[in-house]
């Protein structure tokens, strides 16, 4: 997770061919802002926000 200067907690989600081994984007949605919500490799959604403030 990176935290861009004066903007949202940020965070940039790949995922991992199983063929060539690469990491890619994820393809539809491989920036996340204030909510991390994916389904892969299980669902979860994390308040961004939440974790810089703990």
């Amino acid at each position: 997770m990176s935290k861009e200067a004066r903007g949202p907690p940020v965070v940039h989600e790949s995922w991992r061919d199983g063929e060539s081994s690469v990491f890619a984007p994820r393809p539809e949605l491989p920036t996340h802002t204030d909510m991390l919500v994916t389904e892969l490799p299980f669902p979860v959604e994390i308040d961004l926000h939440g974790l810089l403030e703990a």
